[in-house]
């Protein structure tokens, strides 16, 4: 649940057309090409976002986690959400995403299914670390 939280609230940042969009657009604009705001940004926005994420993905992983595995499992989940708004931006979306207005099903959907392959992948994870240990 707070995996699913945390992802739907970063794809509804980049995607909606809202304002929350708006600010999601604002916010990858200034990754992709930063401004001396980008430090209060940092401070104020992607450090406690970063600092929660790695909280959850470690929570999943289990005890004998690594950094370097919570990094990694981090930034998988991240840039998935996060690569639909820069495509967004670049008008280079999927052809399932054209017209004038992102669907909230379709952005839904696109929800569901990073937080599905998320939790596969931190399945898997979390299964060949606890192999190391036996």
């Amino acid at each position: 649940q707070k995996l699913r939280a945390l992802i739907s609230s970063n794809i509804h940042r980049v995607l909606d057309d809202g304002r929350l969009g708006c600010s999601g657009q604002i916010f990858l604009r200034e990754i992709a090409e930063p401004t001396e705001v980008i430090g209060e940004i940092f401070h104020d926005v992607i450090a406690p976002l970063r600092q929660r994420t790695q909280e959850i993905i470690r929570e999943l992983l289990g005890p004998c986690v690594t950094d370097q595995d919570v990094l990694f499992c981090v930034l998988s989940v991240i840039h998935q959400c996060i690569a639909m708004g820069f495509r967004k931006s670049r008008k280079k979306l999927p052809p399932i995403f054209s017209g004038d207005k992102l669907s909230i099903e379709i952005i839904d959907q696109l929800v569901d299914h990073v937080v599905l392959f998320s939790l596969a992948g931190i399945a898997a994870v979390r299964a060949k670390i606890e192999s190391k240990e036996s």
